[in-house]
């Protein structure tokens, strides 16, 4: 059951990808990049649900989480924003929410901890740390709250907002970055995992960052990057 006086994490995740089918499975230190990527937001006590589909590739995956008892919902393939709104439903207007994606394994609670503490101060309806963050790319977070979500919900029409959930939010609520790395200027490293040879530099980055509980920081993260001749 969720609090709905605290803010939650929404990872969505599929096996469909074409260019790297099952990639959320993939192991990394013998962990499942989707359990990874769960334990990492979910290292300061926040909630965390992935939100999957109904269709039966996403059935290994499902069944991941059965057995490390990881909250789940499962809808719409393609319409993501569905399962976000199914998920949120019975939220406090206000809540906080994150959006995040199994492929994406580096945020971490302390990163969303200066998130919301400057979504809050700002009094922000949506934020991004991602393009122009100054972070690599792949270290992405979205926060937005759950009324927006029912709304976005409510009125998209297009199979793109659909899909990616948050651009009627964007249009509606204006698009706010995160910009305390600005200066940082590492956007055009990879954190992602779209590839096999995305899959094969993050295998590589957790091997020599690697702390117990995989409760390596942000910092450990951009310092290995910095030191990687690229």
């Amino acid at each position: 059951m969720l609090d709905k006086n605290k803010s939650i994490v929404i990872i969505q995740a599929r096996c469909s990808s074409k260019r790297l089918p099952s990639k959320v499975l993939l192991p990394i230190n013998n962990i499942p990049i989707i359990i990874l990527a769960v334990k990492r937001a979910a290292n300061k006590g926040r909630k965390i649900i992935v939100a999957t589909s109904t269709h039966p590739s996403d059935d290994r995956l499902v069944k991941l989480l059965k057995k490390e008892k990881i909250p789940f919902f499962r809808g719409s393939l393609n319409n993501v924003l569905s399962r976000f709104a199914h998920i949120v439903k019975n939220s406090n207007p206000n809540q906080i929410v994150f959006r995040l994606t199994g492929d994406n394994i580096f945020p971490d609670g302390n990163l969303l901890d200066e998130l919301e503490k400057y979504f809050n101060k700002k009094k922000l309806e949506y934020l991004v740390c991602g393009k122009n963050s100054g972070l690599p790319y792949g270290l992405s977070v979205e926060l937005t709250k759950a009324k927006h979500i029912f709304e976005a919900n409510k009125k998209s029409i297009s199979k793109f907002d659909k899909e990616h959930v948050t651009p009627f939010i964007i249009r509606k609520h204006k698009n706010y970055c995160f910009t305390k790395y600005k200066n940082f200027k590492m956007e055009h490293y990879r954190c992602t995992i779209d590839t096999l040879d995305d899959y094969k530099l993050i295998k590589n980055i957790f091997k020599h960052v690697y702390l117990s509980k995989n409760d390596f920081t942000l910092e450990d993260v951009l310092q290995y990057l910095n030191n990687l001749k690229v």
